[in-house]
C-alpha cells in the first residue's frame, strides 16, 4: 500500500508540476523596445534565466540582441564604438552611455561594448509594458529562431 500511495503522489506532483511549468515556458518571450536618442526599434526577446550578464560596476542587466536588428539604427559614433570593439573613441557627449562588460559564453570569453539607451520596454505575454533599467549589448552571432533579443528573466519578475 505504501507503494501505491507514493506512486499516487507523485503522478500528481508530476501532473500538476507540468502544467505549472508549462505556464512558466509560455510567459518565456516578450517584446522588446528600445530608444536612444531619436532612433526607437523593437524586437522579439527570448526570456533567459542564464543569462546573467551585467555591468560588474553598476550590477546593471545586459539584453543581448542581434547586431543586424539595431546596430544600424544607432548614430554613427555610437555605431562605430559598438562595430569597433570598444576600439574607436567615445565622443564625451556618449560617454556616459557606453560601458564594456566582460562576458562569459558557450563560444568563449571576451568584452562587449553595451549601451545604456534611453528607455527600455518590456512586453510580457501578458500584456503588461514595464520600463526596465538595463544595457543593450550586441550578439557576436546570429540569434538563432524568431528571436532577436535574450533578456534576463529576472527583469521581467
Amino acid at each position: 500500500w505504501m507503494f501505491l500511495a507514493l506512486a499516487t503522489a507523485a503522478a500528481l506532483v508530476a501532473a500538476f508540476g507540468g502544467r505549472l511549468f508549462s505556464k512558466q515556458s509560455a510567459m518565456r518571450t516578450c517584446t522588446v523596445r528600445v530608444k536612444l536618442d531619436r532612433a526607437t526599434w523593437e524586437m522579439q526577446g527570448l526570456c533567459d534565466s542564464g543569462n546573467l550578464l551585467c555591468d560588474p560596476i553598476s550590477g546593471t542587466p545586459v539584453i543581448v540582441a542581434d547586431r543586424q536588428t539595431w546596430l544600424s539604427s544607432l548614430p554613427d559614433a555610437l555605431r562605430r564604438t559598438v562595430e569597433s570593439d570598444g576600439k574607436q573613441p567615445v565622443a564625451l557627449s556618449d560617454g556616459k552611455r557606453v560601458r564594456i562588460v566582460p562576458m562569459h559564453t558557450a563560444q568563449g570569453s571576451g568584452m562587449a561594448v553595451a549601451l545604456l539607451p534611453d528607455e527600455i520596454l518590456l512586453t510580457g505575454q501578458d500584456g503588461k509594458t514595464r520600463a526596465v533599467h538595463a544595457l543593450i549589448a550586441p550578439s557576436g552571432k546570429p540569434l538563432g529562431g524568431d528571436y532577436r533579443a535574450v533578456v534576463p528573466a529576472t527583469l521581467l519578475q
